[in-house]
């Protein structure tokens, strides 16, 4: 079975083991299945032309890509029949035959439509293994190529977007510990997200860590200064002063004034849900 992972650089195992650049036969037949990957459609002859020489294409550039397509298929199956091979061959286009294949993007696609129906189990563990799939941004190292750029922000996103929701569902549950883990692992991922920042200010209320729940609204400010050249959000300003009081209530009367020790349980916030998932 042919397994793909495409967050992070493309990696291609066959029978479980990994093929390097020349065992898919070199730098061109490797991104001629990143495009055909990417495109999760039939991509025409012209279009992967274009794409993989762009005004420079060579002489016999129609039977330089046939060239490449047959290298590509002896790679990956030796011995398969063309009609089985995971790359179609369709009138004027080559198509990647998705269902001939195990591939990390459409595994994380179909947990992150899984979710609205799951029940708070079933979403957890959604969400834990779309998180771990997603640990990078798609392919990795074609950083520049045009073709890559939308398809990279669309998997940005929802890789953000379900981060936050892994965060958001962990405090929900009573695990701060591992909403902390998500929520920095999104603040990694986009330093300016700020509803990563709202979770992880709340974890660490919830683990009695008032010095966190500074730190976490001094970086956020910070990000959004340097990023986007804006302020946090009245919200996040907030939902900062509202953790901190809590705080004080719980440990005041017995600590001192001015005197902080870890509280144990802080009170819950109250405040909406950040991710879209909800």
């Amino acid at each position: 079975m042919i397994t793909v992972q495409m967050f992070g650089p493309l990696t291609v195992r066959v029978g479980g083991r990994a093929l390097a650049q020349r065992d898919l036969g070199g730098a061109k037949p490797r991104q001629l299945l990143q495009l055909l990957l990417v495109h999760q459609r039939s991509v025409t002859k012209d279009e992967l032309i274009d794409h993989l020489w762009g005004d420079r294409p060579p002489r016999d550039p129609i039977a330089t890509l046939e060239a490449y397509v047959s290298v590509l298929r002896s790679n990956l199956q030796p011995g398969v029949r063309r009609d089985e091979s995971v790359i179609a061959t369709e009138a004027g286009a080559y198509r990647f035959v998705r269902e001939r294949a195990i591939i990390d993007v459409d595994r994380f696609e179909a947990l992150v439509r899984s979710l609205p129906a799951a029940d708070a189990e079933e979403r957890r563990l959604a969400l834990v293994e779309a998180c771990s799939l997603a640990t990078a941004p798609l392919l990795q190292d074609e950083r520049y190529a045009e073709w890559v750029q939308a398809p990279r922000r669309h998997y940005d996103r929802l890789r953000l977007e379900t981060m936050v929701a892994a965060a958001e569902l962990h405090v929900d549950l009573g695990e701060p510990a591992a909403a902390l883990d998500h929520a920095e692992q999104a603040m990694l991922a986009d330093p300016s997200c700020e509803a990563a920042y709202h979770v992880a200010m709340t974890a660490a209320s919830l683990l009695g860590r008032r010095d966190m729940v500074a730190r976490f609204y001094q970086q956020c400010e910070r990000a959004l200064r340097i990023e986007l050249d804006v302020p946090p959000m009245a919200e996040t300003t907030r939902l900062r002063d509202q953790l901190l009081a809590d705080q004080r209530r719980l440990v005041g009367a017995s600590a001192g004034e001015g005197m902080w020790m870890p509280a144990g349980e802080a009170v819950m916030p109250s405040i909406r849900p950040l991710s879209r998932f909800r």
